[in-house]
């Protein structure tokens, strides 16, 4: 069986909400590339002088696209079963605290893959290690484009780390 991973992109997006402005401040940080890689993306802190802030929301975006999977059955017994190839992605800081009013990680663990079923026939004659997608005794499957999203409000007891007039990091993880 031979594999290639799929290229990902990760989108971070942090909404912060004032009370003396009707339009939210959004800062949106992309990372991506191929999978197992690791990132720090910087934010600015809310400055509380341009107003109060009333809320906090982080969203996690991650998409999957292309990739291909080739399976290829050397036993001469058939094989059937499941796939699944893609990217997760993690965000976490030591900066500030991913943390919602429940005390909850947030926005928690995302992942885009591709997945499927197959059922394959017992080798009907490539040699081992020749990964030949050719039916009855081979597969090939090509990814198209997964996404997966989570969002959520950063707990009010958890503010202090966002405010200010410097900058914090938070670090993004690709993983397969």
């Amino acid at each position: 069986m031979a594999s290639k991973t799929a290229l990902t992109a990760f989108v971070f997006i942090l909404i912060i909400s004032r009370l003396s402005m009707a339009d939210p401040i959004v800062q949106k940080q992309t990372f991506g590339g191929t999978p197992n890689i690791s990132g720090v993306l910087a934010f600015n802190q809310f400055d509380e002088s341009v107003g109060n802030l009333t809320s906090i929301q982080i969203t996690l975006f991650l998409q999957s696209s292309g990739g291909r999977l080739i399976l290829d059955n050397d036993n001469e017994y058939p094989v059937s079963g499941t796939l699944e190839f893609g990217a997760k992605g993690i965000i976490s800081s030591t900066d500030v605290s991913l943390v919602n009013a429940s005390s909850a990680y947030i926005p928690g663990e995302v992942g885009a893959y591709h997945s499927g079923t197959f059922n394959l026939a017992g080798n009907v004659g490539d040699v081992e290690g020749d990964y030949d997608p050719n039916a009855p005794d081979g597969l090939e499957y090509n990814g198209g484009i997964e996404t997966d999203s989570k969002s959520d409000f950063v707990g009010e007891f958890a503010w202090d780390g966002y405010k200010g007039s410097g900058t914090y990091d938070i670090k993004s993880v690709l993983s397969r």
